[in-house]
């Protein structure tokens, strides 16, 4: 687990984190591709996505099996939804990565190989009400953008930059959560 890296072990127990990940050893799967997922409370967890291969210098068509396994997860989280029941709350996810899977605003060029964005918003669309949000970074400007769905558009929340190095204003977000919910 990676849950001691991320939280200190007395905020896990106050939230009544266990050890345990979902979507397999976190540890194996950060080492295999970079990717990982935690929880954050009972009813949320963390899924860091590697949004560095899925760039459009990238062939593949899953790379490190990524895809598979965040289609897994969402499996998991709602065959664990159902068998909780209402008693014990909504569980869901928040996705970060660093690429977003949106359209650049300099070059105006996607920033990820186009099958991709569609792997990825098949993924997100069809489980829309399980993602608590969605963070990424690279654009160094604090923007919202919307990914299209069948059911609705999704917010991708994207991070500014914290040095000034692209002529843009530092800045930094601290997010809050309780339990399944992302509150801003």
């Amino acid at each position: 687990s990676l849950v001691p890296m991320l939280l200190p072990q007395r905020v896990a127990d106050d939230h009544g984190v266990s050890q345990r990940s979902i979507g397999g050893n976190a540890q194996d799967t950060f080492s295999r591709g970079g990717y990982f997922a935690e929880h954050l409370t009972a009813n949320l967890c963390v899924l860091s996505i590697n949004t560095a291969v899925y760039s459009k210098r990238h062939k593949s068509n899953d790379p490190f099996g990524q895809f598979k396994w965040l289609r897994s997860v969402m499996k998991e989280l709602r065959a664990g939804a159902s068998a909780a029941g209402a008693a014990s709350g909504q569980r869901r996810a928040i996705i970060v990565g660093h690429i977003p899977p949106v359209i650049d605003h300099y070059k105006f060029e996607s920033l990820w190989e186009a099958s991709y964005v569609r792997s990825y918003l098949e993924i997100v669309s069809t489980n829309s009400d399980l993602i608590a949000g969605q963070l990424f970074a690279h654009m160094h400007t604090p923007m919202i953008r919307l990914l299209p769905s069948q059911f609705g558009a999704l917010p991708v929340f994207i991070a500014g930059g914290v040095s000034p190095v692209f002529e843009n204003n530092p800045s930094f977000r601290v997010w809050r959560y309780s339990g399944s919910q992302l509150l801003d």
